[in-house]
């Protein structure tokens, strides 16, 4: 019996999640939605996948593997001076952050800190690095960090994600980090923290040069 199912990312609906064994099924669903560029898959059918993308659309896709972690256990504190969560308050001082640093989860900066949770570091009025809630459910919480460059390798994004998974841990929820298997600095803050792989998946992008 065949199995498949898809996830739109409604933030980023250029974004999807392929669930199931059946490369054929999945192409298939995908000719349900619109406007999907990029499709996470299991790694097994990744190649079938992208080889039925590539005959179908006639446009070369990408490959890009990502490993998935959870933190089961107490959040390390890494605290500094400059990191601190934000507020409702926080609003103007989010809002003019570098969208790198900002992020899109919740679609919306009012309702990622109505919402999520935020955790800034912030240089002479400026956020450098914002570590953010990116999805919520009732179990988990998907976690993202960006520092800007200038500001890298000062352990603000650490500071910031620990804050972030403590908070998530208090409300119940269990923190979730993915990140590319290349991204080699997302990993060291994630084993910093205590994160351990779940499950990996394979990103296929029919985009532009990754864009």
């Amino acid at each position: 019996m065949r199995f498949g199912a898809i996830i739109q990312n409604q933030v980023r609906p250029g974004d999807v999640f392929a669930m199931g064994d059946s490369a054929e099924l999945i192409w298939e669903l995908l000719g349900e939605i619109d406007g999907w560029r990029r499709i996470s898959a299991r790694p097994g059918i990744a190649g079938e996948l992208g080889a039925i993308v590539e005959r179908e659309t006639g446009v070369a896709v990408g490959y890009d593997d990502a490993v998935y972690q959870t933190l089961r256990k107490p959040a390390p504190p890494f605290h500094d001076s400059i990191v601190r969560v934000l507020t409702l308050r926080d609003l103007p001082l989010l809002e003019a952050a570098a969208p790198e640093v900002r992020g899109r989860g919740f679609g919306d900066v009012t309702k990622l800190l109505d919402e999520g949770i935020v955790a800034c570091a912030i240089v002479d009025g400026e956020i450098v690095t914002c570590a953010r809630t990116e999805a919520v459910t009732d179990r988990h919480a998907d976690i993202r960090v960006s520092t800007l460059e200038p500001w890298r390798g000062r352990a603000f994004a650490t500071a910031a994600a620990s804050m972030v998974a403590g908070r998530a841990q208090d409300s119940g929820r269990v923190p979730v980090w993915n990140a590319k298997l290349d991204d080699y600095p997302s990993l060291r803050i994630a084993d910093k923290l205590g994160f351990e792989e779940v499950s990996r998946r394979t990103l296929i992008d029919r985009s532009p040069a990754g864009n």
